[in-house]
């Protein structure tokens, strides 16, 4: 079963695609998501916070 309470993480160079993945996690029932524009602010993220998917 799932858990609605999970935190992704959603990393990609393109706004247009971040947007359409937290959508899709939305309509999941999934709420709680964080975006990086690439590796680098993603690992900066990963440092200080626990997530439980990265997409």
């Amino acid at each position: 079963m799932s858990n609605p309470d999970m935190k992704f993480l959603i990393v990609d160079d393109f706004s247009t695609m971040r947007r359409i993945v937290r959508g899709l996690l939305k309509e999941l029932g999934y709420n709680n998501a964080e975006e990086a524009e690439d590796g680098v602010a993603a690992l900066n993220l990963l440092k200080n916070a626990k997530f439980d998917f990265v997409v």
